[in-house]
Formats: structure tokens, sequence, C-alpha cells
């Protein structure tokens, strides 16, 4: 755990536990390119809400995600991914028919 701000955040090994948890894949598997902890701030908004923002690969598939770094919360995923049903797919039709 971390200490921001008068905040307790998650730290990056449990960044990594849940990226693989909500991607399928065994931590090990998984190459992280990137954990960066930042202040998501909104166009209006002046509030402290940090967030981590994960590239990684798994698989040949590159994922990018955002996570809420005091709840833990994947809060997006972007570009090539959407969550269904709780499953992370890609958005390529054949990558999907061949999953099945």
């Amino acid at each position: 755990m971390i200490l921001r701000q008068g905040v307790t955040l998650i730290d990056e090994a449990a960044v990594k536990n849940i990226v693989a948890k909500t991607i399928g894949v065994e931590e090990s598997n998984i190459e992280f390119h990137k954990i960066k902890l930042k202040n998501y701030q909104g166009k209006y908004s002046t509030e402290f809400k940090p967030v981590y923002k994960v590239k990684c690969f798994a698989n040949g598939v590159k994922y990018e995600l955002r996570i809420d770094a005091v709840s833990g919360e994947i809060l997006n995923d972007k570009d090539h991914f959407h969550h269904d049903e709780g499953r992370m797919q890609h958005n390529d039709p054949q990558h999907n028919q061949n999953a099945n």
C-alpha cells in the first residue's frame, strides 16, 4: 500500500494482479510495458483522483487499462478491447471467432 495526500493507494503488485485477473492471463505471462500512477482530473475537477495507467502485452495482444488507485476498479479499457460480462474481448470479429 502507498499513502499519498492522506489516501491509501494500491501498489504496483496489486495492479499487476488486477490486470492478470481482468484479462484472464497468468501474471507471469504478461509483459508489462508501463504502470504509471497519475492524478486524473476531469475538465472541471481539481480533486485528487489517483489512477494507474497500464500498458501490457499478453499472447500477442496489447492491453491498455486505467485502474482506480484507491479501489482497484477497472475504470476503462482503451482502444482494442471492451468488457462483455466481465471478460475482455478483442473488437476484431475474426479474433473472437477463433477464441470460441
